[in-house]
Order: C-alpha cells, then sequence, then structure tokens
C-alpha cells in the first residue's frame, strides 16, 4: 500500500466512493482523513500532508515551515554552542600549561586532547549564510516530490517478496531516489563545489530530518488503513 499515493483521495476531484470488486469498500477520503488523525507526532503528520497533500486548506504550510526551521536553528545553535565551549576549555589548557615550568607528558596530552576537541567541533559547524536556510529547506521538500525513479523498484515503491508485494527497502517506499550534489547546489544556486565544501551536511542534516519525520508518518498511516481493512474486510465476510 503506497499511502503516499492514496493522499491524493483527500482532493475532491478524484475522492471515491465507490465498491471495489467483490463488494469491498475502497478505502475512502474519510477513511484516509480518519487514519491521518492517528499519526501521534503532529509535526511529522503536517510535515507529510505539505509533501504529498499540498492543497490542503486545512493545511498551514507557513506554520509547518517555521517547525522545520526552529529544528535547523536548535541544531545550528548546538554546534555553536558546542565549538565556543571546545574553544573555551581550550584556552583553559593554555593557560594550565603555561602555568607549568616543566609541563609533563600528561599536561601536554590534556591540551593535545582539547586542541583536537576544539578542531572537532569548528569542523562541524554550519554556514553562518543564514538566508541560505529557508532556501535550502524549500530546496529539500521540493526534492522529496521532484520525481527520480528508484531503480530497485522503478517507481513503485514495493518490489516482489515472497509472500507478495513488499515496501522497497531502497526507497523506503517512496518510489524515488535522493536527487544528485549537482541538482541540490543549483537549487541553492551555487556552484557544485561551494555546496560540497560548505553546504552538503546541512542538507544531508535537513534531508535527513523531513525523511524520518515523513517516513514516521508513513508507516503510522499504513498501519491505521492496514487495520481498517483488516476490519472492514472482516465485516463484508
Amino acid at each position: 500500500m503506497n499511502v503516499r499515493k492514496i493522499m491524493t483521495r483527500l482532493n475532491a476531484a478524484t475522492a471515491r466512493y465507490d465498491v471495489a470488486r467483490g463488494g469491498v469498500p475502497e478505502i475512502t477520503a474519510q477513511d484516509v482523513a480518519g487514519a491521518l488523525a492517528l499519526v501521534g507526532d503532529p509535526l511529522a503528520r503536517d510535515v507529510f500532508c505539505c509533501l504529498w497533500w499540498p492543497d490542503s486548506t486545512a493545511l498551514n504550510r507557513e506554520r509547518v515551515l517555521k517547525a522545520l526551521r526552529d529544528r535547523i536553528w536548535s541544531e545550528f545553535s548546538r554546534r555553536h554552542r558546542a565549538a565556543q565551549l571546545a574553544r573555551l576549555d581550550l584556552h583553559i589548557a593554555e593557560g594550565e600549561l603555561a602555568a607549568r615550568r616543566s609541563p609533563g607528558e600528561h599536561d601536554r596530552r590534556e591540551f593535545d586532547t582539547r586542541h583536537a576537541a576544539w578542531e572537532r567541533a569548528h569542523r562541524q559547524l554550519w554556514p553562518g549564510t543564514m538566508a541560505t536556510y529557508p532556501q535550502l529547506l524549500r530546496a529539500v521538500l521540493t526534492e522529496f516530490v521532484t520525481p527520480r525513479h528508484c531503480a530497485t523498484c522503478k517507481g513503485r515503491g514495493a518490489v516482489a517478496g515472497s509472500n507478495g508485494p513488499r515496501v522497497c527497502a531502497a526507497c523506503d517506499g517512496r518510489g524515488e531516489k535522493s536527487q544528485s550534489k549537482a541538482w541540490r547546489a543549483n537549487a541553492l544556486g551555487m556552484t557544485e563545489a561551494n555546496f560540497r565544501q560548505s553546504w552538503e551536511p546541512v542538507y544531508e542534516w535537513t534531508y535527513s530530518l523531513v525523511s524520518d519525520l515523513e517516513s514516521t508518518a508513513a508507516a503510522q498511516l499504513t498501519r491505521a488503513l492496514g487495520a481498517h481493512d483488516e476490519r472492514r474486510y472482516a465485516a463484508t465476510a
């Protein structure tokens, strides 16, 4: 069951209320709406709808973007605070080393450890060009809905299994794969070299954030609709 494609049934023009072969009703718009209400994480649900039901009048897209930006700002701040603390620890280690008339091996190892920690934290800093972050978030969301068929499942989102079709593990059932670095750089209006050097870690982190939220909602929606189908089939048996 590809719940991402099923979301189109919420659109008025494509809503169906007919009966499938065998007298078993198909999943309707009401079924999908009810299953969405069972998604436990509100942000995961909103991100899923933002991607796969963008015409929803109930969806406040700017509110969703703001919530995602807040996650990005939080991670940005965490990295900068970590670098500042590491720098402070390094300064203290420098002072301790200078205070020793004859620094021992332990003192030098301590300084080297603090210095390595600062370098590591400094490498993990994100760029300070803040205007790029909202643009990057929009690019990530666009990438999710920009077709690039998965080579494993040929865009179907499912592959053959011993007990019938199963979700494609290569694309997590989306039927699509990530875009290239050149595509991502172009979406941000920069060269691929600049993207790789400065922005690729930020993009990957943001992509993982959106992917985790989207996958969480998709899994819960699939379970909810699956349970609904089981009850419906039992009622018609």
